[in-house]
């Protein structure tokens, strides 16, 4: 028996899906500057079609299954590959069990007529989530109208600067001539292929002939937005992450690095473009993403420092003096915000005197890709910030476990924050990567879920409020500043409004219980709680896990409570006590605490006077979870400060959930001030 002919059916499969497809490849070609992809497109298609037509031929013989299936499924893979927009999955499901059901309905015996109505159940459920989809875009940022004005990130006794832009590299680039003839300064490209293996095969091939330099030969390449004034000028270096590699990101942090360099900051966005995913890594099987390709990432930016280093030192060059290198920020987005964690560790293995990196800033970095001499990165003796949105697709808060790891204790004026910002995602911290997280998969965001994603220049403008706040504070010593990080109403002011969580903590705290290595049957007493356990966070930090469900009706003595037994501390007059708490429930609650110190005194306080513990941002990451409803929340500490109106040493701190009759909350870092 020969196959079947395509039907009309068949071929209106085939036709639109042909249309589709060309279109959504040449967006992908738009999208990422490259006709080279178009012509591998057409390569898939065809490989799919053949496919399609094996498949097809063998289904054909199995009565009451229609062959179409296989074109259904071929072809919606087909649109999948440049495309990836679930919203494809049930446009092909209710074109197939519509045909379906009529066939049923009109060609089968009465044997399988009951198959008609589940058929044609899958179908009208196919079209109305096809039909949800529209009005949930239109949703999208309803209930966040926020108008964002022009507001300055200078004090008004903040000294305003000309800039000047400039780019500087090796001068091999085949398609930014900005990287190539028109750079300012000539850099040294430095052998990078034992780190890289993976630059090879047609994968490798390709990237080479597309850029116009291989592994051995890699670029120092930067764009600078220069303060114009005597100086020296602290120097920062922004790096971005994993992107398409010909959709360049090293321009996407202007908003940034322009208000930086009218501050009197050296700002310089750090090309890393040529490390990135391309789609001539064969759908992603052979990426340079790996251990190799993050020291890479982060032997780059110190490159980038000797670079500047000797320029500073050279009479003959213009920017002579002009860079205090002892003030030395690196901020990494993504991939570059663990590598810019790196950097601090390499200077000191490579001998670069006379250069300090005082702070590192991770924005929704990715953690423990690289380990160096196999254990986990820690970090000493440097201030450091993690920022991350609660409807970031592509990482969950792996900045959390670099933050842990960052030991400020017993050093002076360091700090470190932890900046959860709620409907923020990975996208909008670059101008050029925007709402389609995980964009690699195709242009459109369809299976995004959107509604409360926070407007792209909003997100934006808090990221650089916090970003030159923490620089302001842990660069120019501006400590008044601190105030941001610690008072939530002020800092809701200044967000428009938008949720953060901010953990907190200064060297000069005194922190006497952390929970690592913590005996718990002796320093930690509890009753009546479901639960109570010491949990790992990322695989370091540790925290105190509490459950309680109480009814306000039982007696008395069966309120739960945790009391935490603190060491005794040659502390000078503590004036406040500090405790990072964390609510992964989506509702704020409430609990008394008790302070006993050692002369024999005590202090009772609600939370609530200090401020209530909110309930956990809601993730509702695609269009899917946010019409049936799921949501979860990720732990983010809020860090909370209690004035303690007493010079003597608090001895037990007891929490007592007597305000809310249930309730799941996370404890850590108990400290004094």
């Amino acid at each position: 028996m020969k196959p079947a002919m395509p039907n009309r059916f068949e071929l209106f499969l085939f036709v639109s899906t042909f249309v589709i497809y060309v279109a959504l490849s040449v967006w992908n070609v738009i999208n990422q500057k490259d006709i080279n992809y178009l012509y591998f497109s057409i390569v898939i298609f065809c490989f799919v079609l053949v496919l399609n037509y094996i498949a097809s031929s063998l289904i054909n013989f199995i009565p009451y299954i229609p062959r179409e299936i296989c074109s259904v499924y071929f072809f919606g893979v087909a649109i999948a590959l440049p495309g990836s927009t679930p919203l494809l999955l049930p446009i092909m499901s209710a074109l197939l069990f519509l045909y379906w059901s009529w066939l049923l309905i009109n060609r089968t015996s009465s044997k399988y007529s009951y198959l008609k109505w589940p058929v044609l159940s899958v179908a009208i459920l196919s079209l109305a989530y096809i039909a949800l989809y529209p009005i949930l875009d239109v949703l999208n940022r309803s209930d966040f109208d926020v108008y964002v004005n022009e507001r300055t990130l200078l004090a008004n006794d903040d000294k305003t600067y000309p800039i000047e832009k400039f780019t500087y590299g090796s001068g091999k680039d085949n398609h930014r001539k900005a990287f190539s003839s028109e750079v300012t300064f000539r850099t040294r490209s430095i052998d990078a292929s034992a780190e890289l293996p993976e630059w090879s095969g047609f994968s490798g091939w390709y990237r080479t002939h597309y850029w116009g330099f291989d592994s051995k030969d890699l670029p120092v390449n930067g764009r600078v937005w220069m303060p114009v004034g005597e100086g020296p000028f602290p120097l920062v270096l922004i790096v971005h992450g994993d992107h398409a590699m010909q959709d360049y990101s090293d321009t996407g942090y202007e908003y940034l690095a322009k208000p930086l360099a009218e501050k009197g900051y050296i700002a310089v966005s750090v090309d890393n473009n040529f490390l990135n995913r391309s789609w001539s890594d064969l759908m992603l099987t052979h990426s340079l993403m790996g251990s190799g390709e993050m020291k890479t990432r982060a032997q780059l930016l110190v490159e980038h420092l000797r670079a500047w280093s000797e320029w500073n030192n050279t009479i003959q060059n213009p920017y002579f003096g002009k860079v205090d290198l002892s003030k030395v920020a690196l901020i990494g987005h993504s991939r570059g915000g663990e590598a810019v964690a790196h950097v601090h560790h390499l200077l000191t293995n490579e001998k670069l005197t006379g250069i300090d990196s005082k702070s590192i800033i991770g924005i929704a970095p990715v953690d423990r890709q690289y380990w160096p001499k196999g254990k986990m990165n820690h970090l000493e003796n440097v201030n450091y910030m993690v920022l991350h949105g609660s409807l970031d697709n592509e990482m969950y808060f792996a900045g959390l476990g670099q933050y842990g790891r960052t030991n400020i204790k017993n050093q002076s004026n360091l700090v470190k924050a932890a900046v959860y910002i709620d409907g923020a995602n990975h996208g909008q911290f670059n101008s050029t990567w925007g709402q389609c997280d995980n964009e690699f998969y195709g242009p459109i965001c369809t299976r995004l879920n959107l509604v409360n994603l926070i407007p792209e220049e909003v997100q934006q403008e808090i990221a650089r409020f916090t970003i030159s706040s923490f620089l302001d504070i842990t660069i120019k010593g501006e400590f008044s500043k601190k105030s941001y990080y610690t008072n939530r109403k002020e800092r809701d002011r200044l967000n428009y409004g938008v949720r953060t969580k901010i953990q907190f903590q200064d060297s000069s705290a005194t922190i006497l219980k952390d929970f690592q290595g913590d005996n718990k049957k002796e320093n930690i007493g509890a009753n009546n709680l479901s639960l109570e356990s010491l949990v790992t966070l990322e695989r370091y930090d540790v925290s105190h896990h509490l459950i309680w469900n109480h009814n306000f009706t039982e007696p008395h003595e069966k309120t739960p409570w945790v009391k935490y037994a603190l060491p005794s501390k040659n502390i000078s007059h503590p004036s406040t006590l500090r405790i990072d708490l964390a609510n992964i429930r989506s509702t704020a609650t409430d609990f008394t605490i008790k302070i006993d110190f050692e002369d024999g005194s005590e202090m009772t306080t609600s939370l609530e006077s200090v401020g209530l513990l909110e309930g956990g941002y809601t993730r509702s990451l695609s269009k899917f979870d946010y019409i049936f409803g799921n949501s979860w929340s990720e732990r983010a500490f809020e860090t909370y400060f209690i004035s303690l109106g007493t010079k003597s040493m608090p001895k037990y701190l007891t929490l007592i959930f007597n305000k809310r009759e249930s309730g799941e909350i996370y404890v850590d870092n108990i400290g004094l001030l």
